[in-house]
């Protein structure tokens, strides 16, 4: 069974109300490429300053203020309420300050820390919005394969900006000290705020990698979040969103091994087809940069 491709007459992918033919995603050679995030930074606006309290400080441009950063970025909170059950608050666990281990209700405001300088994170907000998008589509595939009889059939997203959100994800974690394997003092290098801010690229072997072990998993709700690390060397994020499992590997990967061993880096497509019936829909990826590429096929509503 083969999905069939997004035609120039068809609405784009990427969620625009433009026809195919007529959006910026279409690159001349037929790729499907989003522009990039832009976070709107002036040649020559660097004044030296660098607030201790903001970790983005290696940029030497911060403002004075600190603000309430989302580590855990607010849009994919408001997605997470959204599929919950009226007067449903976000439930946690696994933080370091809790005990027990067990689930606690939270406001949004607990996943918040004062960690970057409110230049910093008025600059860095545009990407947030991206992993509210992309949990928003994961989940709608979800849900139409078991509610709606014409289910959308593509979303398109630019890889590399999944892997500035994700990053940006990783470097707040850090700085707040929500993570239990990395330090909080952990200052990480210049070129991670130059995929921030500037839209550079991740090396290729770095960046996205989609864990691929063939077995049945059960979805969750949520969203599931956690650093990796090797002793004081910092290896990736990795993020859970209804039983898939991603990685962000911030340095080069040699070989696949260990968590990586079964996984695809940067994949063009993934492509889920209903077991009960004949729906199909696609999460398409847009890249400029060498990768694994290819498809994954991922069988979906087997716990029906």
């Amino acid at each position: 069974m083969q999905l069939r491709g997004p035609k120039l007459h068809d609405t784009c992918p990427c969620g625009s109300s433009k026809l195919l033919r007529d959006c910026k995603c279409l690159q001349a050679d037929g790729r499907l490429l989003p522009p990039d995030v832009k976070i709107s930074v002036a040649v020559g606006e660097a004044r030296g300053y660098k607030n201790p309290k903001c970790y983005a400080n290696a940029m030497a441009d911060c403002s004075t203020r600190i603000s309430r950063e989302h580590f855990i970025s607010h849009s994919l909170i408001r997605e997470i309420e959204k599929t919950s059950l009226p007067g449903e608050r976000i439930r946690i666990e696994g933080f370091p300050w809790q005990t027990g281990g067990r689930l606690h209700e939270v406001s949004p405001t607990v996943l918040a820390s004062k960690v970057l300088c409110e230049r910093h994170n008025n600059l860095l907000s545009p990407l947030d919005s991206i992993g509210g998008s992309l949990f928003r589509a994961f989940h709608q595939i979800h849900t139409d394969f078991h509610s709606n009889p014409r289910p959308r059939q593509y979303y398109l997203f630019n890889g590399h900006d999944i892997e500035r959100w994700l990053l940006k994800t990783l470097l707040g974690v850090i700085a707040s000290g929500n993570t239990t394997n990395i330090p909080r003092q952990s200052r990480p290098p210049k070129h991670y705020f130059d995929c921030l801010f500037h839209a550079e690229r991740l090396p290729a072997s770095w960046g996205l990698y989609l864990l691929t072990r063939e077995g049945r998993c059960q979805a969750s709700g949520g969203v599931k979040v956690a650093t990796i690390a090797n002793g004081q060397i910092v290896d990736g994020l990795l993020v859970e969103i209804l039983a898939l499992r991603f990685i962000l590997a911030i340095h080069a990967v040699p070989e696949k091994s260990g968590l990586l061993a079964d996984s695809v880096n940067r994949p063009d497509c993934l492509h889920f087809c209903s077991a009960e019936s004949k729906k199909q829909a696609a999460i398409l990826l847009g890249w400029d940069i060498q990768r694994d590429g290819g498809t994954v096929e991922i069988t979906a509503g087997l716990d029906r």
